[in-house]
């Protein structure tokens, strides 16, 4: 039986409040005779909409894709405020202008812990959220499934209320 983590926390950085998840799906690539088929893409909604969260934007890092010179269209590059742009600016601060910046999906797969919360991400990637999207109080989720990554940034939905004695 596998067994993975999830793990919320809600922070406010003065102005603003955003939540942050975690989740470690790692068992499922352990799993002795599992076989892995599906999209992370679908799997991430199905996990979202579980929790009543809509992506808004959302990276898919693969890092075992090449990363030189020779494979730059596997890079991720910083263009025009993109997640991308937000990451670089809390990952390297030092760097003063990311824009047209590229990562390899390892290097940022790597930099972007899944089972800790790395607070520069979070609050670049809230902030990220409400400008690009006005979302009042973000989602920043961080999952992986032992391979693949990903980073969205997501809102609450609210469905409305089933009538059960409908007809």
């Amino acid at each position: 039986m596998g067994v993975g983590t999830y793990v919320q926390f809600t922070f406010d950085d003065g102005e603003h409040e955003a939540e942050y998840v975690t989740v470690d799906l790692s068992t499922l690539y352990y799993l002795e005779g599992a076989r892995i088929d599906y999209h992370v893409e679908v799997l991430v909604n199905a996990l979202l909409s579980y929790y009543g969260l809509e992506a808004k934007d959302m990276i898919i890092l693969n890092p075992a894709l090449p990363c030189s010179e020779m494979f730059k269209e596997f890079a991720l590059t910083c263009r025009d405020g993109n997640m991308v742009c937000h990451l670089l600016r809390a990952l390297y601060p030092q760097v003063s202008d990311v824009e047209g910046v590229s990562i390899c999906q390892d290097v940022l797969a790597r930099r972007v812990p899944t089972s800790t919360i790395d607070w520069g991400v979070a609050l670049s990637l809230a902030r990220y959220a409400m400008e690009r999207f006005h979302i009042e109080k973000p989602v920043v989720v961080v999952l992986t499934d032992g391979f693949f990554e990903v980073i969205a940034v997501a809102q609450k939905v609210s469905h409305p209320q089933k009538n059960d004695n409908a007809h």
